[in-house]
């Protein structure tokens, strides 16, 4: 399976999918992000809902920046809810806990913030709010880049702790072994100690290893590997069952000089398909992309692991690589 897909057999089968759309292959438990930007990720999801234990749409900000004067703060992207699809999705199993970006200022700023009660319980409160307004099973927090200090000692813990009391919370958090050799493990398994008790879970993401500067695999199966270990420790079943590992299903095309291709390989060494191919100005191009393959092996990781996993994000990706999940 890893070695033999050539690119005429992506491009002819992989709108092709089981019709066992309800059927889980994965044991553990499967996140899915949605965008608005991507329409057809609201569609695949209600396809395919019944093998996801959570869907989390992106639709809520929050500008902290509010925060320095005396503005109270408020909930945007409220017009991104559709009732009608968290009514369809829930209906075949799946929790709908919409992404909360909590935006507008830096590292310094956001501790800041979290070193206020008023400004948490403030948070809180309007947060809560909009549980009950649209009927959402819960929340997923993100910070846009947590501040460079333990996670726990940033108030995190009381605002996790007191948002919990009213609803369920999964927290967003980059790898605890960075891409790009910075020393500081900006979430570990002291963080998710810390906050398991409060948590429904914690989606890593575990992926955008590289970059036009470095390009490269999307999340080389070592590093996330890597990442796991830095996160949950061993023998720790009930911590590792609250961590989704981060998968992409979109692809990264980097352009470089050279000639070669059009041709798949099986890149050993970060356990991912790449396809190289020169484009109309001679330029040759490097495709890191998902492939049945590298989602399999990845899978198998989560399962030994013992954690789920979290998909960025459906609507991106091969149809066909929902049979794997």
């Amino acid at each position: 399976m890893i070695n033999s897909v050539t690119s005429e057999e992506v491009v002819e089968h992989h709108r092709e999918f089981s019709k066992a759309i309800k059927t889980k292959r994965f044991a553990g438990r499967c996140l899915g992000y949605v965008t608005p930007w991507n329409s057809r990720g609201y569609k695949l999801a209600k396809v395919f809902a019944a093998k996801f234990s959570h869907l989390v749409p992106v639709w809520f900000q929050v500008d902290l920046s509010r925060a320095n004067g005396s503005g109270k703060l408020k909930l945007g992207g409220r017009h991104e809810v559709d009732r009608e699809w968290m009514k369809r999705v829930r209906a075949r199993g799946a929790l709908v806990l919409p992404r909360v970006n909590l935006e507008g200022v830096g590292a310094e700023g956001l501790a800041r913030f979290l070193g206020s009660r008023a400004r948490i319980d403030e948070l809180v409160a309007l947060l809560a709010a909009a549980v009950e307004e649209y009927g959402l099973d819960g929340l997923t927090l993100e910070t846009g880049g947590l501040p460079g200090m333990r996670i726990h000692e940033a108030g995190m813990t009381l605002l996790v702790e007191q948002l919990a009391g009213v609803t369920r919370v999964i927290m967003v958090a980059p790898p605890a072994h960075p891409a790009f050799g910075a020393r500081r493990q900006r979430f570990d398994y002291g963080d998710l100690a810390a906050l398991a008790g409060h948590l429904e879970g914690v989606s890593v993401m575990t992926y955008d290893f590289s970059h036009p500067g470095s390009p490269g695999p999307s999340a080389p199966l070592a590093w996330m590997e890597r990442a796991l270990e830095g996160i949950v420790p061993p023998n720790a079943p009930q911590l590792a069952s609250k961590v989704f590992l981060g998968l992409n299903f979109y692809g990264n095309d980097f352009a470089g000089d050279g000639s070669g291709g059009p041709i798949i390989e099986w890149d050993s060494g970060s356990s991912e398909h790449v396809y190289r191919y020169v484009d109309g100005q001679g330029r040759e191009h490097e495709v890191w992309y998902p492939s049945l393959g590298s989602l399999h092996v990845r899978l198998e990781l989560a399962a030994r692991a013992g954690v789920g996993v979290a998909v960025w994000e459906l609507g991106q990706g091969l149809d066909y690589l929902f049979d794997e999940l």
